[in-house]
């Protein structure tokens, strides 16, 4: 795979404007020179986070087939739905399950069965009965 470096790319990153500005704590005084970049509404941070965006964008338009190439083959590793392996709290066993699709971890319990001592499985991130 080759990958291709654009032709016309923006001559140089977007400089961020110093504003100083000085905060004193337990008697030192230190100037941040970026401090208005943590106001994320101002109209200028917004601006200045576009030009970084953009000016990315642009610099790295070709590496976007490696960059497919790089998230198939992860996304091919990846077991989606799975289960942790259940840890005993109390009278519970405790886990967290992932489904494929979901974005998110299920976090699951299912109480402890009497003269249950091996922690239960089930395949493929699939509930356990109980849960």
């Amino acid at each position: 795979m080759s990958i291709e470096v654009p032709a016309d790319p923006p001559a140089e990153a977007p400089s961020a404007k110093q504003v100083p500005h000085e905060r004193t704590y337990h008697g030192d005084t230190v100037t941040d020179e970026y401090a208005w970049l943590a106001d994320k509404d101002d109209p200028d941070t917004i601006a200045y986070l576009k030009a970084e965006n953009a000016y990315t964008e642009a610099v790295t338009a070709g590496l976007a087939p490696l960059q497919d190439q790089i998230f198939a083959e992860i996304k091919a590793r990846t077991q989606e739905s799975d289960l942790s392996v259940p840890v005993r709290k109390g009278d519970w066993w405790q886990y967290a399950r992932t489904v494929e699709g979901q974005q998110y971890t299920v976090h699951c319990r299912r109480a402890v069965r009497p003269g249950e001592v091996i922690p239960p499985l089930a395949e493929d991130g699939q509930p356990l009965d109980g849960e």
